[in-house]
């Protein structure tokens, strides 16, 4: 819904309206999280190599949360090497969403798509008219 140019929308955690700024979670939700985050990093950085288990019952985090800032890649848990499975491939990863491999074809596939296009295809930069092209007019002075 949009209100004077305001996206508004319903908070994932609390269900309170707020205005949208690219996060599901309202302003007040996402100082509890960053709450949490914090007690979740303290404790990591002074007990490393503890599973996701170990970090939610000593920290009374949800789970879930835990794993969470896991996958986003806000925190990485040294103990417990597997916490999820690559979106792509579905091999198991302790953190973020796809896997070094994946990562890396990911990453050749953009490169492919972005390179300039081989001559002679029609849609070749050498190709392009005038009209397709952007360009900066430059206002004649008056003299």
């Amino acid at each position: 819904m949009r209100c004077m140019g305001v996206e508004l929308r319903n908070c994932t955690e609390c269900g309170r309206l707020f205005a949208y700024e690219g996060r599901s979670i309202c302003n007040r939700c996402l100082d509890r999280e960053d709450v949490k985050f914090s007690i979740v990093r303290k404790y990591v950085q002074e007990n490393p190599g503890a599973s996701i288990i170990q970090v939610a019952e000593a920290t009374k985090v949800d789970e879930g949360v835990v794993l969470q800032m896991v996958k986003d890649g806000r925190l990485k848990v040294g103990g417990y090497t597997e916490v999820s499975n690559c979106v792509r491939c579905g091999k198991r990863i302790s953190e973020g969403t796809y896997c070094e491999t994946c990562l890396s074809l990911i990453n050749k596939e953009l490169k492919m798509a972005i390179e300039p296009l081989e001559e002679g295809d029609e849609k070749s930069p050498s190709a392009r008219t005038r009209q397709d092209k952007m360009y900066v007019r430059h206002k004649k002075q008056k003299t």
